[in-house]
């Protein structure tokens, strides 16, 4: 097992090549702390997935759209390895994806990042989204396109870029409102940190929820 984190979340791994198999509920209550997040690409979109077990030949991932046996996906982890795959099993929001060839997972699960050079909410996976919201800046409220989100931070294309001060507050419906601070800006585009992270489900889900009104 590897650790993550002072709270000791991990991913369960093993060497076989076989994709994980659904869980079993004691085990699955047992086991509920052991993920490790990874960004899911699929037909419905890209989302937010906790990945529960992996080893050479699959995973298992807790997902928040609904996806069916034979369904392509591909999934991107930390390390910046992307591997394809498809959708074996799929049970109360736990699904099993079979790799399309067998992975080296100590070098998939790697995280590469700097920890010197980046700090953990710009690590964090970002998933690519087009959904409108609103940014409010010194007391003005401006229209802004959500290009892409994590738990940390979010790339915006401003509507009145010259309107723009360091402290923002993002408002998109189905999150709570979130205090930032703009950490880069390119023309009409801007990055924000979050002044605190979200909790995975609440941005997995809307995530998920947005995808599947842009359908």
């Amino acid at each position: 097992m590897l650790e993550h984190g002072r709270d000791a979340e991990m991913t369960v791994f093993s060497l076989s090549d076989d994709v994980p198999a659904p869980p079993e509920r004691r085990q699955s209550q047992r086991n509920l702390s052991v993920l490790r997040t990874a960004i899911l690409r699929t037909s419905c979109g890209e989302e937010l997935c906790l990945v529960r077990n992996i080893s050479a030949g699959g995973l298992m991932a807790h997902v928040y759209s609904n996806l069916n046996e034979g369904d392509p996906a591909t999934i991107e982890f930390k390390s910046e390895i992307s591997v394809r795959g498809h959708v074996v099993w799929s049970r109360d929001r736990l699904v099993g994806i079979q790799f399309a060839q067998p992975v080296n997972v100590a070098d998939v699960l790697a995280d590469r990042s700097d920890p010197v050079a980046a700090d953990q909410q710009s690590r964090l996976p970002r998933v690519e989204v087009h959904s409108p919201a609103r940014l409010r800046s010194d007391g003005q409220y401006q229209p802004v396109l959500l290009c892409n989100i994590s738990q940390g931070g979010a790339k915006l294309r401003l509507g009145k870029p010259d309107d723009l001060k360091s402290d923002v507050v993002l408002i998109a419906n189905g999150l709570p409102r979130l205090p930032g601070t703009v950490r880069w800006r390119r023309g009409e585009y801007a990055g924000i940190s979050f002044n605190a992270v979200i909790p995975f489900a609440d941005v997995a889900r809307w995530i998920a929820n947005a995808h599947r009104h842009a359908h």
